[in-house]
């Protein structure tokens, strides 16, 4: 006799730890997309510790992970992945910046570079096509590709 044929194992219970796994795998995937299957399995196994009958707990289990993605996850996925105001990142987190010119700006001759207080060194034209010399303090106002737009203080 092997150990399989000694566990007793319920549909209910089967529901049920199906439930369990799913809500915890949808603890490491975003989306709130396990969890409506974990939901329905719950009602699942509600409904097979009231009855037998496989066909009515696959309704039951069809229905409320219908009903849940239909109705909950809109809901859950607006209450718990609120949108986080639009940050800039990368390149566009650069604008209002303070910057060092290391070589003067000239757009006529495109030449100019700048420094950022923090180490990263940019190619640079004026906003305003003025000339700005060595060692003057400017703001970031753009970039645009490897070019940053700066403009004097």
């Amino acid at each position: 006799m092997d150990f399989f044929s000694n566990v007793i194992f319920n549909t209910w219970q089967f529901w049920l730890v199906t439930s369990v796994v799913l809500f915890i795998i949808e603890i490491f995937t975003p989306g709130f997309f396990l969890a409506t299957f974990a939901i329905g399995a719950l009602c699942a196994a509600l409904t097979a510790f009231l009855t037998d009958n496989f066909n009515v707990q696959m309704f039951v289990f069809a229905v409320t992970t219908t009903l849940t993605f239909v109705f909950v996850r809109p809901f859950a996925k607006k209450y718990f992945f609120k949108k986080s105001p639009d940050l800039p990142t990368n390149a566009d987190a650069l604008a209002g910046k303070k910057a060092k010119v290391i070589e003067t700006v000239d757009n006529a001759n495109s030449k100019g570079r700048v420094k950022l207080f923090g180490g990263e060194d940019w190619k640079a034209v004026s906003a305003d096509e003025s000339i700005i010399e060595k060692d003057t303090v400017v703001e970031i106002v753009s970039v645009d590709g490897a070019k940053a737009t700066v403009k004097k203080i």
